[in-house]
């Protein structure tokens, strides 16, 4: 083969090359070049020979990137990429590859990468974006190897967990003992094994600090650099489920509430009736046999009032009739008489400066007074029940739903056999007892009572060796002025002589009757109505003042009731008592009547000392 040949071969080969070439000398003047280069450069043949190379790259560029004729005298391949400027001043990325080949001639082969700059520009930007995604996402977010030993988290894990990268890389899942159930990595791992990634697994959590959380974990297998990893986002439910809990709770109590509260509000109709005529025939000379019968008569309706004031209680709230009282006093008391006659000892302890709270004291009683007797029944015989006062201050974090502020933490507990897990959850429910003779209405009755409270009824500690109930109340706001309940209108007909009108209003035959003897009896003429269209007729026929007194059902089934015309009785008639009466022991008005345009309440069933007491108090 002779030269000749070879040069030909060359040239073709050039000509059939994917990559652009230039032939240059030493002043980087363009003296040959393949077809390539000139739908690359947008120059032809005539216009790029002769044509020096650095005329196809800005100064600005040769600046950063000079051409390196010093490394190329050297022998070295230089290889760069650079933006090259095409006829029409358009830009192009290239990579160029240049060599010397001998003392006058210079390679180069230049090839089109613009397309592979995008992509890289791309994937760059997308690096940092997920990379920015990865660190500031509230949800925690890891990345493990198979085995659980942590390479990278993110923020969020710190703020769900407490661990730092310094606590976690480079340990495992299972050193910092994070997963409160063992079981639940494992179902993570099957489901990893199987479809490759996890979605939606509920988990439970156990932060640096040793408390347990809730979480919603998804995960997925990813390669990093050829080995499978595994990549985790958890999001933190724990106060959706308490808020679910709560939720599910009060829609359980207001299932129950319609049904309960009507069936309470009649039941009392009727043992207001059965209290009055029993009573008023109590009073007459009668048999000893027949009065014993009467008063377990007595014995049993109060026994049935107790069950239709737990009813309304638990089923829509039974408004405590709130005052400042001494808590600790009040649950000593309460808890010394429910133990009164067993051989169960009662350990006090209390913490300095208990505070004043507002309770309604009969209510908080009634709380103190089941949770007790519970523990009496399921106590061992000659056993020990403590009962323990605290302050303790509530903030946000403590993810409780109360208001954050200071409590008393009151805490109730016994060395009986504790509540199983299976039931803990379900001891507040109404009507759920494990008790044969049971009804189920105590603890769910305490819950509602405390809830009305501003406060949180819990079992804080169950275990084989005895249960622990804890009460959180609020403490009296520093500086609350005193309301005074008595009436003005009480201050000006005090001492006034006993005797005059009373006008009474109820749908309820029985009731008007029980009424009118009652206060009959008490030295007062009576006057009946059944509506409150009556009532305001009768006081407008008479004389201002002429009623010293207004007894009135809230509501009436045919009409307005007592709470319709209660304004505008109190301007027809002002110096007249005005008594809001009901069944319904959960109706605001019956527990703050002095707001609600009346001066005291009546609550049925009631007997005739209660009726005398309000009259003494308010109407004389």
């Amino acid at each position: 083969m002779n030269t000749k040949q070879i040069t030909i071969d060359f040239e073709e080969l050039l000509r059939l090359a994917p990559d652009a070439f230039l032939l240059g000398n030493p002043k980087g003047d363009i003296l040959y070049a393949n077809e390539q280069i000139f739908p690359l450069t947008g120059y032809t043949q005539s216009e790029l020979f002769n044509k020096n190379i650095s005329t196809l790259f800005t100064d600005v560029s040769l600046e950063k990137k000079p051409l390196r004729y010093d490394l190329l005298q050297q022998g070295q391949n230089v290889i760069t990429e650079r933006q090259l400027i095409k006829k029409d001043g358009s830009f192009i990325h290239i990579e160029m590859i240049s060599k010397k080949i001998n003392s006058d001639l210079y390679t180069s082969f230049i090839r089109d990468i613009s397309q592979v700059a995008k992509t890289r520009v791309h994937l760059q930007e997308s690096e940092e974006k997920y990379r920015a995604a990865f660190l500031t996402s509230p949800d925690a977010i890891n990345i493990n190897t198979l085995d659980g030993v942590y390479i990278d988290i993110n923020e969020g894990f710190t703020a769900l967990t407490g661990y730092t990268k310094e606590d976690v890389v480079g340990r495992s899942s299972s050193d910092i003992e994070i997963w409160a159930i063992p079981e639940d990595r494992l179902k993570l791992i099957e489901g990893l094994k199987k479809d490759g990634k996890v979605k939606n697994l509920q988990s439970s959590f156990r932060r640096k600090n040793g408390k347990v959380g809730d979480g919603l974990m998804s995960a997925s297998i990813i390669n990093i650099k050829e080995a499978p990893h595994i990549l985790s986002v958890t999001r933190d439910i724990s106060s959706h489920l308490k808020f679910m809990n709560a939720l599910q709770k009060s829609q359980k109590m207001e299932a129950m509430g319609t049904l309960a509260g009507g069936i309470a509000h009649d039941f009392n109709n009727l043992l207001a009736g059965i209290y009055g005529m029993i009573e008023i025939s109590m009073g007459e000379e009668r048999k000893d046999i027949r009065t014993r019968y009467l008063q377990t008569a007595v014995k049993s309706i109060e026994r049935a009032r107790d069950l239709t004031s737990q009813l309304i209680t638990f089923a829509k709230g039974g408004n405590p009739k709130i005052e400042s009282e001494n808590i600790l006093n009040i649950i000593t008391e309460s808890a010394k008489f429910a133990l009164s006659g067993t051989n169960i000892h009662l350990e006090i302890t209390s913490g300095k400066d208990i505070q004043i709270c507002r309770i309604d004291k009969n209510q908080i009683s009634q709380v103190i007074d089941n949770i007790i007797i519970n523990a009496k029944q399921a106590a061992p015989p000659a056993t020990i029940i403590k009962l323990s006062f605290s302050g303790r201050t509530i903030n946000s974090e403590d993810q409780l739903f109360l208001k954050p502020g200071q409590y008393v933490q009151i805490d109730i507990s016994d060395n009986g056999p504790g509540i199983p897990s299976n039931l803990q959850s379900r001891i507040f429910e109404p009507f759920f007892s494990t008790k044969k003779d049971g009804h189920g209405l105590g603890l769910a009755t305490c819950s509602t009572i405390i809830d009305n409270h501003n406060g949180l009824l819990y079992i804080s500690k169950s275990t084989s060796e005895g249960a622990t109930f804890t009460i959180l109340l609020p403490v009296e706001e520093q500086n609350r002025k005193s309301k005074n309940t008595e009436s003005e209108l009480t201050q000006k007909i005090e001492g006034e002589n006993r005797g005059g009108n009373i006008i009474i209003m109820d749908d309820n035959e029985t009731i008007l009757d029980v009424l009118k003897l009652m206060i009959s009896e008490l030295g007062y003429d009576v006057t009946i109505s059944t509506t409150g269209e009556d009532l305001l007729n009768m006081v407008k026929s008479h004389p201002e003042n002429y009623f010293k007194g207004a007894i009135m059902d809230l509501t009436v089934k045919s009409g307005k009731g007592g709470a319709d015309i209660a304004g505008e009785l109190k301007q027809t008639s002002p110096h007249t008592v005005l008594v809001a009466m009901s069944g319904y022991t959960d109706n605001s008005i019956i527990s703050q009547p002095e707001e609600n345009d009346f001066h005291t309440s009546l609550s049925k069933p009631f007997t005739s000392t209660q009726l005398a007491d309000l009259f003494e108090k308010h109407i004389k």
